[in-house]
């Protein structure tokens, strides 16, 4: 039996995204894509009929959007330092059990964006601008200035990267550190 068309698509946006994860948009070929996904190749035609750039593009979305229901449940929390602890102890995991190979979905994708390509684009803006989003609304929630969302992201972004680089989650950790220390500090300050 076929998959049903919604399957296929949802099959192709997972696989898109999982290996875009891994080795970035140019990496990801469409042939790869296929394989990975199981579905079929005219499926792909037809749910994205613009190509490749818009399955990464809807892929790149799936993505933050499921990033954003986990850091959004977790921002929940009554303490924000322990919140964030436990996202950074989530990233930590990731890259160890993936042996520093899945890094953040959209910065794989991000980091090596061409000016043409400008539904991907417009997707890593609109996941970095919802996480920017839920990342303020915690930390007005905490009484801290909502302008440290940039910072935190940013920091953790780049904190990512450098794991993944040094194949070590020290740069994690010590970022970690440093982003609730600064909140702690400033949290103090304010009282």
């Amino acid at each position: 039996m076929s998959p049903r068309k919604s399957d296929a698509k949802a099959k192709l946006l997972q696989a898109t995204s999982a290996l875009m994860q891994k080795q970035g948009y140019a990496a990801t070929g469409l042939e790869q894509i296929v394989q990975e996904s199981q579905a079929p190749k005219g499926s792909m035609y037809y749910h994205f009929p613009e190509g490749k750039e818009q399955l990464a593009a809807e892929a790149l979305l799936l993505s933050g959007a499921q990033y954003t229901q986990m850091i959004q449940s977790i921002l929940q929390g009554p303490d924000l330092q322990e919140n964030l602890k436990h996202i950074l102890g989530l990233f930590e995991q990731q890259l160890v059990q993936s042996q520093y190979t899945l890094g953040c979905p959209i910065a794989s994708v991000a980091t090596t964006l061409q000016p043409e390509q400008h539904k991907l684009q417009q997707a890593c803006q609109t996941v970095f601008q919802d996480w920017t989003r839920l990342l303020e609304e915690a930390l007005k929630a905490h009484q801290l200035p909502a302008a440290f969302a940039t910072v935190l992201l940013s920091s953790l972004e780049g904190a990512l990267l450098l794991s993944r680089a040094h194949q070590s989650v020290a740069p994690l950790k010590t970022t970690g550190e440093a982003l609730i220390q600064m909140l702690e500090v400033h949290h103090a300050q304010n009282r």
